[in-house]
């Protein structure tokens, strides 16, 4: 057996900077050999510096810190919220405003609940989406992972926006087993486990291969809690709740015509009862991006989706923003930004 060449070894402090520097490069240059993706932190594929726009002044500060930022390019986020709250509204939204970026939309579908016209009146091409209703969680897992590392080989870098909803109507491929046998066992681990190498997939290649990926999950109350919790709990393990980059929990509460408290100019229409909207609280749960536990409120009107400025007023307030300026003064400028907008 051959023997290993012995390197020299020399007093570092005797060296020159220049043949000093040409030794540190040498030993990075081990850690390429086992990833091209070995950088300097400065120019790392770990850092944060687009997004992807919500469509929501509001939800962009909350999941950003930036009124003008979005979800994080390149990373998992996470909507969790009870039914009717305007999570799979929200990541279309997203979606569309991505896809006029030039991003490529993959949906993943558990629930059958996103259809072409619902998709179109958010202004997405649904010519153009790549639609897969999902069966089991592992079929989902393994499809994604497949996926994005053939994006990856195909150096398709930051070219596709996914969608997986939800998370909470996922089986696992063990429950589906157990009906074939008619067995009414109960799982031991399995769902739990599968959802965390779904969600480590996701987690992983999101930044390989600079994709967006948004999910959504169900919450529901503690029925053992003597109290109900701030943030309730999803189904799907801890790794859903701690791996993603953004989670945001959002909760809804209906908004009638002429409510004075929220200022709300919307007109109801015939036969329902009153309601022209449903106003949103999103809480970021967990935030690697800027500040967690920051809560903020939206609104999705019936007639006109979700508003971009709602919300301004009182985050203005909370800041100190209008201290000088007035509240009055400030409601005459979001009005002149909206007509703006429409223009």
């Amino acid at each position: 057996m051959a023997k290993k060449k012995e390197v020299e070894r020399v007093d570092i402090n005797s060296l020159s900077e220049t043949e000093k520097q040409k030794r540190i490069q040498a030993a990075f240059e081990t850690l390429q050999e086992f990833s091209p993706m070995v950088s300097f932190l400065d120019n790392a594929m770990s850092n944060v510096d687009s997004f992807e726009d919500t469509g929501c002044y509001i939800l962009n500060a909350l999941v950003s810190g930036k009124l003008r930022g979005g979800f994080p390019e390149a990373r998992m986020s996470l909507l969790a919220a009870e039914s009717s709250t305007g999570k799979t509204y929200i990541a279309l939204q997203s979606a569309a405003y991505a896809q006029r970026a030039g991003k490529q939309i993959v949906i993943f579908d558990s629930e059958f609940a996103i259809d072409a016209e619902f998709a179109t009146n958010l202004g997405l091409d649904t010519s153009k989406i790549i639609y897969f209703p999902v069966k089991t969680v592992e079929q989902c897992k393994n499809a994604v992972y497949k996926f994005l590392s053939n994006v990856y080989d195909l150096g398709l870098m930051g070219q596709f926006f996914i969608i997986i909803d939800s998370l909470g109507a996922m089986i696992s491929e063990m429950d589906y087993k157990r009906m074939e046998k008619n067995s009414d066992s109960k799982d031991m681990g399995s769902y739990a486990q599968s959802m965390k190498a779904l969600i480590k997939a996701c987690n992983n290649l999101a930044g390989q291969t600079q994709t967006t990926i948004i999910c959504t999950n169900h919450v529901y109350d503690d029925p053992a809690a003597m109290f109900t919790k701030l943030v309730k709990p999803m189904p799907g393990g801890k790794a859903v709740r701690y791996l993603p980059t953004t989670l945001v929990q959002l909760s809804a509460n209906n908004v009638k015509e002429g409510d004075k408290d929220r200022k709300i100019e919307e007109k109801a229409a015939a036969g329902s009862h009153g309601e022209v909207g449903i106003e949103v609280r999103g809480l970021t749960v967990k935030n690697r991006i800027c500040k967690p536990l920051i809560q903020g409120n939206m609104f999705i009107s019936f007639e006109n989706g979700l508003s971009k400025y709602y919300g301004l007023l009182d985050l203005a307030l909370e800041l100190g923003a209008l201290k000088n300026v007035g509240v009055g003064v400030m409601e005459k400028i979001i009005k002149e930004m909206k007509k703006k907008h429409k223009n």
